[in-house]
């Protein structure tokens, strides 16, 4: 048996005057030598953040922002069990590479918040090496000003160095999309919507203010110890923004911003002085994307991440594969990945058929729709449906009650 030890935050109850944040260390045994303990996102059917097991590491096929969603299923192509509170960028580069090995082309990665804590090294400088791009929510953490020679590196993203701190300082809303209010909607449900749907347009319309000050990406400045650095063009030279070091920008359109206090270009940011600034790989590596964090773009790509959650809700669902501790009775992550598969394997089957009975695209054998269940029938000696009484035999027969 493996010895476990982890430390419990107790938390004050009703039946207990223990305070909130004393800590506890227990220890425990465990047949499962491979399980590790580890921590999960607490929700209202956990009710903690601990748990004793493994983390299942998913690849589930999303379509390209506009495609019609029903082009095809969405399916689990790829699956690791690792035991929890290991590393992450391995378990997911792996997936990636045998991904790959397969055939299948990944331009882009749909992932959580948590990878933005990942290293450049170990995360997204191995992406770009496969010409993925990520897409990910920005943790809380990681949302703050960096300064590189005096601009300002957000999110990934170099601004100016006078772009407003209220811009920057933009909390997200409740949800990055908000669908149509449905027809017999309550008063309350018609007021979530209602606040939902102004957070968000108030959040776009300071993002979009907020993306006046942004650099332009010129090209790509790869070297041969810096394969990532890139060339950027500030926002007064590229149109976006008006300032006095900039003298042109004094003929652009009256609703450009206007850099108040720029100072003098002697004693201005290099970026201020030159036509373009370079900027080296790992001062950008760990957060950028595609589309900067927040943009319309960027939140039309992000959404499609309900696909995933779809995955991992139908293996837990009580109604369809009911995955959860105790839904195998065996230890051990050899056998466990196997009966992970055969939990996987029936879900996609599931999904496929109902994706072919919606689509109408039952010609494959896998879709061929099942034959009418007609229940049970009673059938004479001969086999035969019995149609009319009265029955000439026992029912059940004497041999069968037997």
């Amino acid at each position: 048996m493996a010895e476990l030890q982890g430390v419990i935050e107790k938390e004050k109850s009703k039946k207990s005057k223990t305070k909130k944040g004393k800590k506890e260390v227990r220890q425990a045994s465990s047949f499962d030598l491979d399980a590790h303990l580890g921590y999960r996102t607490k929700t209202h059917d956990n009710k903690s953040t601990k748990l004793f097991g493994y983390d299942l590491f998913a690849g589930v096929a999303v379509l390209p922002v506009g495609v019609d969603a029903d082009e095809m299923p969405k399916l689990m192509l790829s699956m690791t069990l690792r035991p929890a509170a290991g590393d992450t960028s391995d378990p997911t580069l792996g997936a990636l590479d045998r991904l790959d090995d397969e055939g299948y082309e990944v331009d882009e990665l749909l992932v959580d918040r948590g990878f933005s804590f990942k290293r450049p090294e170990d995360w997204a400088i191995e992406l770009h090496k496969r010409g993925i791009s990520q897409v990910q929510d920005i943790h809380l953490l990681d949302r703050g000003v960096k300064d590189y020679e005096g601009i300002r590196i957000v999110r990934g993203v170099p601004y100016c160095v006078k772009t407003l701190d209220e811009l920057i300082d933009n909390p997200p809303p409740p949800h990055f999309k908000v669908g149509p209010l449905k027809k017999k909607a309550t008063a309350d449900e018609r007021l979530n919507h209602e606040r939902n749907t102004k957070a968000l347009e108030e959040f776009l319309d300071v993002n979009a203010k907020l993306q006046q000050y942004a650099f332009v990406l010129n090209q790509n400045a790869s070297t041969k110890n810096d394969p990532f650095q890139t060339q950027w063009i500030c926002p007064g030279k590229a149109g976006k923004i008006k300032c006095e070091l900039c003298p042109l920008s004094k003929d652009y359109p009256a609703d450009r911003p206007v850099v108040e206090n720029p100072g003098p270009l002697a004693t201005a940011p290099k970026c201020c002085r030159q036509a373009t600034i370079t900027i080296p790989g790992p001062v950008l590596s760990k957060l950028r994307q595609r589309d900067p964090w927040g943009s319309p773009k960027w939140i039309e790509s992000f959404v499609r991440r309900s696909a995933i959650e779809g995955i991992f809700g139908n293996l837990r669902n009580q109604i369809t594969q009911t995955i959860k501790r105790g839904f195998c009775r065996v230890v051990g992550l050899v056998k466990t990945s196997l009966m992970l598969t055969f939990e996987a394997v029936a879900a996609n089957i599931r999904l496929v058929r109902k994706w072919a009975k919606r689509t109408s695209l039952t010609t494959d054998p896998l879709t061929v729709p099942f034959p009418p269940d007609h229940g049970f029938e009673e059938l004479d000696e001969n086999g035969q449906i019995c149609l009319a009484e009265p029955f000439s035999f026992d029912d059940p027969p004497d041999d069968l009650a037997a």
